[in-house]
Formats: C-alpha cells, structure tokens, sequence
C-alpha cells in the first residue's frame, strides 16, 4: 500500500505532534501524522505516518480503537522492513489495541517515510473514529520523546 501524501483534512504539511512528557525536548528531526484508508460500513484502516530525519533506535506505537461500533480485529500493516516492527492486539472489550514495536537489533536510518495501519471489521456500522487515539514514544539521537493525537 503506498503512502499517501494526504491526510483527511488536505495536503499533507509536517507539523510535530503533540508532547506529551514534560520533561523531554521535542526532537524537530521527527513527525507523525494520521491517516483514514477505506473506512466504510464494513471495514476501516487508521494510519500513523512517520516521518524520521534523524535515525531511530527505539520506537512503539499503540493505536486504541474505541469499539463505538461492533469492531473486531482483522490485522495489520506497515510498510517498515521486514522483520522491523512486531506487532501484536488486544481486545479488553471496549477497544482493540494496536501495538508496533521496532525491533530492539534494527536501527531506522533517517530520511524515510514510514506508517503503521490498524485494521478492524465493522459488520455494517461505520466507526467514529475521533475518539480512537494513537501514542508514539521515539529515540532518537539520545534523546526519547512521546507523543500522543488522535485520528
């Protein structure tokens, strides 16, 4: 699937995420953004894209669905290496959680673009999707920051 240069709202300017610890400098060399593929009554894909400009030695992104509808699990994507991210979910009843790992052998050289997708069937009943929320935690030159948005 290829990296679409457009999000939801229009063309795609970078702009950093929102920090969420206090205690770190936003690194400028990293930025994310979101992205909705094909939602429709059945079926929906949410998107975090990433955008290095500095090498990463450590990333995680969780994405929450909030199951405001009859979601389920159907998998996952990304367009990393292979063998560069683990993936894994959990449904807890009221969200199914998306979590993607870089592998902690596997460095991100900078300069790339890079997403992560969380799947899910919806039986007929399109998904609000403002309330689901994503969180990346990101090393960097030394420096981890979080950040945290929703879609």
């Amino acid at each position: 699937m290829p990296v679409s240069s457009e999000n939801k709202n229009g063309p795609y300017k970078p702009q950093p995420i929102k920090k969420v610890s206090t205690t770190t400098v936003v690194n400028p060399g990293f930025f994310a953004y979101t992205n909705l593929t094909g939602c429709q009554p059945y079926y929906c894909a949410e998107q975090v894209h990433l955008i290095n400009n500095i090498t990463v030695t450590a990333l995680t992104i969780i994405i929450r669905v909030q199951k405001t509808s009859a979601a389920t699990y159907h998998g996952v994507a990304n367009n990393f290496w292979t063998g560069y991210i683990n993936s894994n979910h959990t449904d807890n009843g009221s969200q199914i959680i998306y979590t993607f790992v870089l592998d902690p052998t596997q460095t991100v050289v900078a300069s790339t673009t890079w997403y992560v997708e969380a799947q899910m069937d919806l039986y007929g009943t399109s998904q609000v999707t403002s309330a689901d929320t994503y969180t990346v935690s990101v090393t960097g030159g030394g420096i981890t920051n979080s950040y945290s948005g929703h879609f």
